[in-house]
């Protein structure tokens, strides 16, 4: 149940705010419905950290930035446009914001799957606090060195690449394959389309044996939706096509 409304003009005021326990953010409000205890919360659509920036090498995103907007600023980028359809649909695009979909998605999250691929670099405060995505991730449970995401930055050289199966064009992923490509070769890759969080597939070099990096990344893969057997052998003809695109 809401208790109480609140919408800060200032950082420091929602910063104010959000040192209460039972205080909690909101950019589009979207998970509401799964809260079961009371709560006050503290809308953050006055904060201006809804916009798309580039800056000399990277690309910042403001933490209630929705997924609309970035399917229109990256229009001339398939794969992130693929991954953000596959994640929502135009309603819900227009309210689900990137730092809302990353504290509330899990496994089978496309473009979640997609960005622990990008690794940005998430920025929180108080104490301009930087950690990677992928690192918060694994501690999102019981993290407590910042209270208010403000931004996500990442290079904005990188090469991407993303593909999802489903049963249908943008079903949810039974599995699903996101890849990165830095300059000097360096190369990650996630999957998704199961388990509690998607799954570094490696962190590594485009010379890797990625085929290997799949096997062992999904042998514990099996779930209702299809079997791990199934999920590797989908995995290595993706990998496949990606390191021949990359190269």
């Amino acid at each position: 149940m809401i208790k109480a409304y609140y919408r800060p003009k200032s950082i420091d005021e929602a910063l104010k705010l959000l040192e209460y326990k039972t205080n909690i953010p909101i950019g589009g409000g979207t998970s509401l419905s799964q809260i079961k205890r009371d709560v006050s919360v503290v809308d953050l659509q006055n904060l201006s950290l809804n916009s798309i920036q580039e800056e000399n090498e990277i690309i910042r995103i403001g933490s209630t930035t929705t997924l609309e907007s970035m399917l229109i600023y990256f229009d001339q980028s398939k794969d992130i446009k693929e991954a953000i359809k596959i994640e929502a649909s135009r309603n819900q695009r227009e309210q689900i914001t990137i730092a809302g979909l990353v504290c509330a998605s899990g496994g089978r999250s496309a473009l979640l799957t997609l960005l622990l691929a990008i690794n940005p670099i998430m920025k929180w405060q108080p104490g301009n606090v930087e950690i990677p995505l992928g690192e918060y991730l694994a501690q999102k449970n019981y993290w407590k060195k910042g209270i208010l995401i403000t931004d996500f930055v990442f290079e904005k050289t990188v090469k991407i690449r993303f593909e999802s199966i489903g049963r249908s064009p943008y079903d949810i992923p039974i599995l699903c394959i996101a890849a990165v490509k830095w300059s000097s070769n360096r190369l990650r890759i996630t999957a998704g389309g199961f388990g509690d969080l998607p799954t570094l597939v490696m962190d590594g070099n485009i010379n890797d044996n990625l085929e290997l990096a799949i096997e062992n990344s999904l042998l514990a893969a099996s779930d209702e939706w299809a079997s791990a057997e199934y999920r590797i052998a989908a995995g290595k003809k993706i990998v496949s096509r990606i390191k021949n695109e990359f190269e």
